[in-house]
């Protein structure tokens, strides 16, 4: 599908738009017509001139995108699409929808897509043939798939916005052209084979132990522990590098759950999780004893080099004298890693004199001025340690939700890319079990479309003779091996057979699936919670767009709304309610902790319900 949607200038937002323009108005040619005439790019902190080839946005907004992310050259676009592309950057900047770094990659790869099509003969935009862009996207060094298609959404970008705002130029075959570009075969196989590969449990314990012993040698100097600090509290949540040495004094905080035990949390600051430059949110995610003696340790660690920098920052160690700004950025982290990887070798073999290949490990040449003598230090990336720590997660059964919520991730996808999980049928063998488990011994009954799932179990269980008191672990070992079943967001997937297809079309299927509207898809009374939000947010959703306007996006909402409260959270909430009143409470919060809000709340929750009911109605 291509875009032709609209971008209205009131959308954009006022505090943007020059005092003398009108703000009747609503084409955007009308705003870019006002700023060329005025010569100024309308943003109050910064004096940038439209027709200047260099735009430099540095200190727009806070953020911790690299500073060449803020600069615009135009000086080598072709004269002909030169004002085109500076109307393109500016609206982008200002719809807010994309982070500056995203832009100005794009506004590069546009650049170059113009300057190509001018060579070709074209001298306005209207110039630009259907299959300019599919030829230009395999011109270049780089001919990957996954540059091919980067390449061509940075075209459709801008198709997107010319056909927005101006004319109707850039029809159907247009797009179709940048599609057919791009042999998805290929590029599927591409990503699999760059995936940042996983470290080993054996590597992963020696690195924690080494941390672990520097950090405890108080005759070791301060930045090698501190450092080790940093690398041990990553190895148990694995943050990504910004949003680790982004880490403050105060970041941590206390939490008493059901048990009555003291648990801890941290608050960190993410840029990934938004769209737009510098918008920021804070997450929390939950932490164990490790992180908890990392932390503890670089806070009396660095107490003295903090309070001369009056600096509230966790890490602000550097070598000898050398002046540091903090927090450091991920470039200089990546450096910092290899150092310590160096510091390592004393603990265990991380030096090596020729370069290696171990374990999908990075090797990095050690350059020293003051010798030709080459040494390669072997260590782990950052992205690993993410990596690490997602797969252990999904390996040991938290289901894709969790993972995306305490990992920050833009989206379930975005989890399972992190995701190393073993060749199986089952895609998550501890979290299939678990499910099997309930299943079998009645402690959850799922709540779905087949109502007949749990009677086959009951039927299996009869034939084979087993007792379910005597043979559990081997009931589901067998149940694994013929039925399929997939953690999803909010629900599971579960087919009756390994060789049961489903039953529409692969396009349906996608689509029901997406959606989680297929009969295969099941839930159970601890998803309450993710149902619950779900709800609670569509509902925000609906009274925001009914404010704006959007009577459609109201339409879609509702009838959302309308699906996720009858097949979900009401069932849910009254499966919960029997569970209670059948195990009791603490059988739940002992099993189903995550769920202790909706359980204490459940008065309230029904409430809400009986109000969205008449809402979605």
């Amino acid at each position: 599908m291509w875009y032709n949607g609209s971008v209205a200038i009131d959308s954009i937002g006022v505090d943007f738009l020059p005092e003398q323009y009108d703000f009747d108005q609503t084409d955007v040619g009308s705003f870019i017509k006002n700023i060329k005439e005025q010569n100024k790019l309308p943003f109050d902190k910064l004096t940038i001139f439209y027709s200047d080839d260099f735009w430099d946005f540095e200190g727009f907004a806070e953020t911790n995108i690299p500073l060449a992310s803020f600069r615009f050259d135009f000086e080598k676009v072709d004269e002909c699409f030169k004002d085109e592309l500076k109307n393109y950057v500016l609206i982008s900047i200002i719809e807010g929808r994309r982070k500056l770094n995203i832009i100005n990659s794009q506004f590069r790869q546009i650049s170059d897509f113009f300057n190509y099509c001018a060579r070709r003969g074209a001298v306005t935009i209207t110039g630009i043939q259907e299959k300019d862009a599919a030829i230009w996207m395999s011109t270049g060094k780089d001919c990957s798939e996954r540059y091919k298609k980067q390449k061509g959404q940075s075209v459709r970008s801008f198709y997107e916005y010319y056909n927005a705002n101006y004319r109707n130029v850039f029809t159907k075959d247009y797009f179709d052209a940048i599609a057919h570009a791009v042999d998805q075969s290929l590029l599927s196989a591409e990503v699999q084979n760059n995936k940042t590969s996983n470290i080993s449990d054996d590597y992963f314990d020696q690195a924690v132990s080494a941390a672990i012993q520097t950090i405890d040698d108080e005759n070791a100097p301060s930045y090698y522990r501190a450092l080790s600090c940093m690398f041990l509290m990553e190895s148990q949540i694995g943050l990504r590098t910004g949003e680790l040495f982004s880490l403050k004094v105060d970041c941590i905080h206390p939490i008493t759950i059901s048990t009555g035990d003291t648990a801890f949390f941290i608050e960190y600051v993410t840029w990934k999780r938004n769209h737009g430059t510098g918008v920021v949110s804070k997450e929390i995610t939950y932490v164990n004893d490790i992180f908890k003696k990392g932390y503890d340790a670089i806070l009396k660690i660095s107490t003295q080099r903090r309070t001369a920098l009056k600096s509230d920052y966790l890490f602000v160690e550097s070598k000898g004298n050398i002046k540091t700004k903090y927090p450091i950025t991920p470039t200089e982290a990546t450096r910092l890693m290899v150092e310590l990887f160096e510091y390592y070798n004393k603990y265990f073999t991380t030096v090596y004199n020729e370069r290696q290949n171990i374990n999908g490990l990075s090797c990095s040449l050690l350059k020293r001025s003051h010798t030709t003598k080459q040494r390669y230090i072997v260590h782990p990336t950052f992205t690993q340690l993410r990596v690490h720590m997602c797969s252990e997660l999904y390996a040991k059964g938290c289901p894709i939700e969790y993972i995306e919520k305490f990992m920050s991730h833009l989206s379930s996808e975005m989890s399972f890319y992190y995701v190393r999980p073993k060749n199986s049928i089952q895609e998550n063998m501890d979290a299939s079990l678990r499910v099997l488990k309930e299943m079998v011994t009645k402690d959850a009954i799922p709540i779905g479309a087949d109502k007949g799932l749990v009677t086959r179990i009951d039927e299996f269980i009869s034939k084979n003779k087993f007792s379910v008191e005597t043979n559990l672990d081997t009931i589901c070992e067998k149940l694994a091996k013929e039925i399929p079943i997939r953690v999803k967001t909010g629900g599971v997937c579960i087919k009756s057979s390994r060789f049961r297809e489903c039953s529409k079309d692969s396009r349906t299927d996608e689509f029901y699936c997406a959606y989680e509207v297929c009969p295969n898809i099941y839930t159970f009374y601890y998803m309450a919670d993710i149902s619950y939000r779900q709800v609670k947010e569509l509902s925000e959703a609906i009274e925001l767009n009914r404010r704006k306007g959007c009577i459609k996006q109201v339409q879609k909402n509702t009838n959302m709304m309308h699906t996720i409260l009858n097949n979900k959270l009401i069932p849910q909430i009254e499966e919960l309610k029997r569970i209670i009143s059948e195990k009791g409470l603490d059988f739940v919060l002992m099993n189903h902790p995550h769920i202790e809000m909706v359980v204490y709340k459940l008065n309230d929750i029904e409430k809400e319900i009986e109000e969205w009911k008449h809402l979605s109605a």
